[in-house]
């Protein structure tokens, strides 16, 4: 006879890494300008409904382009994606009893197109925010210090 397996509720799920593994992951931060305001978009995540930047795992690609792809699979925006990272954070990955830690590297990504239909749409939520309001949905504050440096990189108006 199988042993059933039991569900892992989000009380007895890891807080911290089970392992040593580290997953190195792209992220976009998709930005605007909307009557000289910078905007941002966030996503929720699938499993937890938490505002994130899209982000996912690399495969071959380097991590601009995954950036960019993701962007498009999570949020349906397209655009230029610069190829020098804002920056990086650590982010925990729950899996069940499982846990590690994922090496987040973001990616500015100039919005120039809004597609009506992408892979990821019946899936998530997007907003298009400003970076004030941003920093305060943003499930980590690692993630709300990366949005100050993109303010800081495209500048006013551009």
């Amino acid at each position: 006879m199988k042993a059933e397996k039991q569900a892992v509720t989000e009380q007895d799920a890891p807080t911290e890494p089970t392992s040593d593994r580290v997953q190195p992951q792209a992220a976009a931060v998709p930005y605007r300008y909307e009557n000289g305001k910078l905007k941002v978009m966030i996503v929720t995540s699938r499993r937890t409904g938490r505002w994130v930047f899209p982000k996912g795992s690399m495969g071959k690609a380097t991590e601009w382009d995954a950036a960019a792809q993701e962007a498009y699979e999570e949020t349906g925006v397209s655009g230029a994606i610069d190829r020098e990272p804002l920056g990086r954070y650590m982010s925990l990955k729950v899996r069940g009893t499982e846990a590690w830690n994922v090496d987040v590297a973001l990616y500015p990504l100039k919005i120039k197109k809004f597609h009506k239909k992408f892979p990821e749409k019946a899936q998530r939520k997007r907003k298009l925010v400003s970076i004030k309001r941003a920093r305060k949905m943003l499930s980590q504050p690692e993630m709300g210090d990366l949005v100050k440096a993109l303010a800081k990189r495209v500048g006013k108006g551009r």
